[in-house]
């Protein structure tokens, strides 16, 4: 199957807004779903994996008890360097992670020990490069 490209140009994508009940439980059918919160509350996966530029070792990252991004576990993770994601989990049960194995088209989601965030809440950097790969053809986002 054809790859397919999940990226955006230059900016920031932050990080869905808080909901009473997860999303997906209400909407079934998604072919695939990336957040930095919890999707499906019988969702049990991780949200992200990050790499920390300072040895390149990578680390999966959960969600808190309130079904938001573990913060904590990225910035002590992380430390005072640069965090990128190399993987952004599918939530929809279908498998389709979003990957980068490039170092240089990662999405950072730390920088220099601060954690990138939008409207407050944590976020991935895209800077022009950065881009997501699936294995399968299932949609390709842009921000225009």
């Amino acid at each position: 199957m054809p790859q397919v490209r999940v990226g955006w140009r230059s900016g920031t994508v932050a990080a869905a807004a808080p909901s009473v009940s997860a999303i997906l439980d209400s909407y079934s059918g998604a072919a695939a779903a990336y957040s930095l919160r919890k999707l499906r509350s019988g969702y049990a996966g991780n949200a992200i994996r990050v790499r920390r530029s300072s040895d390149n070792t990578e680390q999966n990252i959960g969600f808190d008890s309130g079904g938001n991004l573990d913060t904590y576990a990225v910035s002590a993770f992380v430390g005072t360097g640069n965090g990128f994601v190399t993987i952004w989990y599918d939530q929809s049960g279908n498998g389709r992670d979003a990957t980068q194995n490039t170092a240089g088209n990662q999405p950072q989601i730390v920088s220099n020990g601060n954690m990138i965030t939008l409207n407050n809440k944590p976020s991935l950097s895209f800077n022009g490069s950065s881009f997501m790969n699936t294995t399968q053809n299932v949609l390709s986002v842009g921000n225009g």
